[in-house]
């Protein structure tokens, strides 16, 4: 809306109306480019073998430093499963 805005100042006539279309593109473009930037982190995909020998992948944010091997403990339950060191 704002490209539109600002196109909608260039010009006259039928060349206002361009600049308007134009505008409003290209600020749909950039705000598309930047929510696809904001709305990404860095994750995981852990597989975890529990105790009982049963395998599971879990996917989660890249915010705890596990290594292969480590003991951990999964936790659910109201929201998503998360796997943190023991």
């Amino acid at each position: 809306a704002l490209g539109g805005v600002a196109g909608s100042a260039i010009g006259g006539g039928r060349g206002q109306i361009l600049a308007s279309i134009g505008g409003a593109l290209l600020g749909g473009l950039a705000g598309n480019a930047v929510e696809n930037q904001v709305g990404k982190t860095r994750g995981l995909e852990i597989t975890v073998r529990l105790d009982n020998g049963e395998t599971r992948v879990i996917a989660q944010a890249d915010d705890v430093a596990l290594s292969s091997g480590q003991r951990v403990q999964v936790i659910s339950g109201g929201g998503p499963t998360r796997v943190v060191p023991m």
